[in-house]
């Protein structure tokens, strides 16, 4: 008995470090995968109206003051329309035409965390032709912050109102604004109803901003719609169980 408990013991040890094994070189057999897709999908889309052959070698964002900007533009970068390459994502080539369309987007990215008036000046360009590439710097004054001035949760069910209540993040007062954050609650609040017996709920967020006061007004609007009720209970493909248990 003790001969075979420690042979069991030794298979089990062996098995294990062969399955360890294999999923090293599972990994291994992906991350190559993916480098050589990388490699192979590097190839330039055609061209658009406007692009030149110049290469985006890179995209400073800094506060027009000297100051350290406030909101993490980390996120936006990859979503500008002229980029550097990374590992992952591919460069884009330098267009006049992309300048307002990203100066464009970063006022959008800084309206998203409360920045309504934010100005963003055109990008300065310093050109390398040995290297046929462009360095864009855009400078940027946040100015004031807004806040928000209320929260409304509008039409709740009674018995609900409480827990739809308690999963908005933010409340008067608050500056640290972030809107996808702050609509994407009303995905949940949705959520939450539809789990408490209310099968077409569905929950819309809006923001009311008034640029004069610089204040947010954010109102969650909820259709409960009615009860889900149960009509019947099938139970099937009972050969031995009986239905009635």
């Amino acid at each position: 008995m003790l001969r075979s408990r420690s042979c069991a013991a030794v298979a089990s040890g062996s098995d294990s470090r062969g399955s360890i094994r294999r999923r090293l070189l599972e990994w291994v057999a992906i991350i190559f995968g993916l480098v050589v897709l990388l490699g192979c999908g590097a190839q330039r889309p055609t061209k658009v109206p406007g692009e030149s052959d110049i290469a985006v070698s890179d995209v400073t964002l800094r506060s027009a003051d000297g100051s350290d900007l406030v909101v993490d533009y980390g996120p936006l970068i990859p979503r500008l329309g002229m980029r550097a390459d990374t590992l992952v994502l591919p460069m884009r080539y330098y267009s006049e035409f992309r300048e307002y369309e990203d100066r464009r987007r970063i006022i959008a990215y800084w309206e998203t965390h409360g920045f309504f008036d934010v100005e963003v000046e055109m990008p300065t360009t310093e050109f390398d032709k040995e290297d046929n590439s462009v360095a864009l710097t855009w400078n940027i004054t946040e100015n004031e912050r807004y806040s928000i001035h209320s929260v409304h949760l509008l039409h709740s069910p009674k018995e609900q109102e409480q827990a739809l209540t308690e999963m908005i993040s933010f409340g008067p007062g608050a500056t640290d604004i972030n809107f996808e954050t702050f609509r994407k609650h009303r995905v949940t609040m949705a959520g939450h109803l539809r789990d408490h017996g209310y099968g077409h709920a569905m929950v819309y967020s809006r923001a009311f901003v008034d640029r004069d006061a610089k204040e947010i007004h954010w109102y969650y609007y909820v259709d409960a719609g009615p009860r889900t009720k149960i009509g019947k209970i099938v139970v099937d493909a009972n050969v031995k169980v009986p239905a009635e248990l």
